[in-house]
């Protein structure tokens, strides 16, 4: 017995020592042998692992310990999820599953197991009885997740009721004659009252009457100009508005976005897919109504929802917060809670990161309204979550401007780089690049004369950053000599180096392409001037469309003894150039070997 107790307290000392290793697949293995010869003992001392790994998040620790506890006991519920959860905190996803599985095979009613599995699919954080709380609210939907739109449905009512009154309002022949038989009846004179004499107070009695009177009347109407509520008839609607306002005004749009909600709302999805297709067209960039289209044409089948539009549309777009909800009710219309489960858990993730919107458009407007107020840091929270999500010129210049205005420049240039690369013809960014420049130029030279050489140092740098010149490098220089950083001084100067060689030869290129434009001018009427341009841009550079444009020139010209030395010439050019070429590259090679010797 005591053999095997030094047995057991070996491999356990092994499993451990592997374990402060990171060989956690090994130390399983030492484990292992130990629960073979005791499981009792040797699952009590595991335990008491399993919790020190718990403690100090040591999920791979917590894997090895929390494996070898359930396969002593495989029933184990709890030890399964705990697993399963640790597995999702080291993005093993699959193995995630599992585990969260063999619970179910055990306890078929285990609510967060069931909730887990969604959870690992939605990629979420949220473990345990947390997710359940979390998509609470999602799960006790009973109809589609659309935008409120009172004021929109007010507009539709409104419409209809002036539908209505354009139908009950008679014709002009109509109206005319009526209007004559009042004027007959005006012109009639009244018959001779035939009244006995009124008692004296008749008067008072005749105007408490008519007081009485005007009160009624009164209130009927203010009833009146109160408007009842009346049935909207959607296709009338859609039909008036297509023929009397034109879609693209600020009132058609609106009027017809407001109808396919309402359509989407009462059952009535294929008008509403025909309302958000025609408001797309005219609105493509609103992301929203290219949903509620996805929406609409899922519906669009009698007695069955097609959930493939809508997954269709998530993968181009999906950030969308109406769809990802949307999708997560149609599952559960069509009675699959995991997959319901999974897109609600994904759209809980999504709202919290909006701060509870829906509509980005809405979100994007909170954050303008932050950077008017020039409450800067909340404007740039809200940017940086939009701009996780989709990148666009307007803003990523918004959020440039706010880090010029608190002076993290660096972050500034990051997002106007940004911009370069989603356009790289924007000449509003180029403007900003060239202040920027003069700026970050201006506060170098000030810091020098005071001489604050590190942050003029920072400042030249945020002006290399825009435009490496040579001037910017000669000035770097200075005041790396300032700061005695020689290993800097060196790869500046290197650096200068080039970089004034590639000024000359872009001087040079810029002469070469003045020449070639002139002779292509001269070529026809004056070729034997067109050659000597020619001739001069093929000494700076050995280009072959060049000579054979002079190739063709002397030929023109009946110099044929040229062609055959302009060949030759232009032969041995080809020849030097590929050598220097490859002079320049062995260069380079020697360099990058004597950096790496030194390193």
């Amino acid at each position: 017995m005591e053999k095997s107790d030094a047995l057991i307290d070996q491999y356990l000392a092994e499993a451990e020592k592997l374990m402060d290793s990171q060989l956690y697949e090994r130390s399983m293995i030492e484990f292992s042998k130990a629960l073979e010869i005791n499981q009792a003992a040797v699952g009590r001392t595991l335990e008491g692992i399993y919790q020190r790994c718990m403690a100090e998040g040591n999920y791979a620790g917590l894997i090895a310990v929390g494996s070898n506890l359930l396969a002593k006991r495989p029933e184990n519920t709890e030890m399964a999820i705990l697993l399963g959860n640790a597995y999702r905190k080291i993005e093993d996803f699959t193995q995630a599953e599992k585990l969260y599985e063999h619970c179910l095979q055990h306890d078929p009613d285990n609510q967060i197991a069931a909730y887990s599995i969604a959870a690992t699919m939605a990629r979420s954080d949220l473990y345990d009885n947390s997710i359940i709380s979390a998509i609470s609210e999602f799960e006790s939907m009973t109809d589609y997740k659309l935008p409120d739109d009172e004021h929109g449905e007010q507009q539709l009512q409104d419409l209809q009721r002036e539908i209505l009154q354009q139908k009950q309002t008679p014709p002009a022949s109509e109206s005319t004659t009526s209007q004559s038989k009042s004027k007959e009846q005006e012109k009639s004179p009244e018959p001779e009252s035939t009244e006995q004499e009124k008692p004296a107070d008749w008067k008072e009695s005749v105007e408490a009457e008519l007081q009485g009177d005007q009160k009624e009347e009164e209130q009927e109407e203010k009833k009146e100009e109160e408007p009842k509520a009346i049935e909207i008839n959607p296709i009338e609607i859609f039909k008036y508005v297509r023929s009397k306002i034109k879609l693209e005004s600020a009132e058609g749009f609106s009027l017809i976005r407001s109808l396919g909600l309402y359509c989407l709302r009462n059952g009535m999805p294929d008008l509403a897919w025909r309302a958000f297709t025609r408001v797309s067209f005219v609105k493509p960039e609103i992301e929203d109504l290219h949903a509620f289209v996805a929406l609409a044409n899922a519906l669009r089948r009698k007695g069955k929802t097609d959930e493939g539009k809508l997954i269709s549309f998530l993968g181009k777009h999906p950030y969308n917060r109406y769809t990802t909800v949307n999708l997560g009710f149609m599952y559960q219309q069509q009675g699959n809670p995991l997959l319901a489960r999974k897109y609600f858990i994904q759209t809980k993730i999504l709202l919290d990161k909006s701060e509870g919107y829906y509509d980005m458009s809405e979100f994007r407007a909170l954050g303008d309204k932050y950077y008017q107020e020039e409450t800067y840091a909340s404007a740039l929270t809200i940017y940086q979550i939009i701009l996780s999500e989709k990148e666009t010129v307007k803003l990523l210049s918004q959020v440039g401007d706010i880090y010029i205005k608190l002076e993290q420049y660096h972050d500034a240039l990051a997002a106007f780089h940004k911009i370069q690369t989603i356009s790289p013809d924007n000449s509003e960014v180029r403007k900003i690049f060239q202040k920027l420049n003069q700026t970050f130029l201006q506060k170098a030279e000030v810091l020098i004369n005071e001489r604050k050489f590190a942050g003029a140092k920072d400042f030249l740098e945020l002006s290399g950053k825009i435009q490496r010149t040579s001037f910017v490098v000669e000035r770097l220089l200075d005041v790396y000599k300032m700061l005695k950083d020689d290993p800097k001084i060196k790869l500046l100067r290197e650096e200068l180096a080039a970089i004034k060689a590639e000024e000359v030869a872009q001087e040079k290129e810029v002469h070469r392409q003045k020449r070639i434009a002139e002779a292509r001018k001269l070529s026809r009427r004056q070729p034997h001037k067109a050659i000597e341009f020619y001739e001069d841009a093929l000494r700076l550079k050995p280009d072959r469309e060049v000579f054979l444009k002079l190739v063709s020139l002397y030929q023109k010209t009946k110099q044929l003894g040229m062609v055959e030395d302009l060949t030759q010439r232009f032969n041995k050019m080809v020849e030097l150039e590929q050598r220097r070429a490859q002079y320049e590259e062995d260069l380079k090679r020697s360099k990058r070997a004597a950096q790496e010797d030194e390193e």
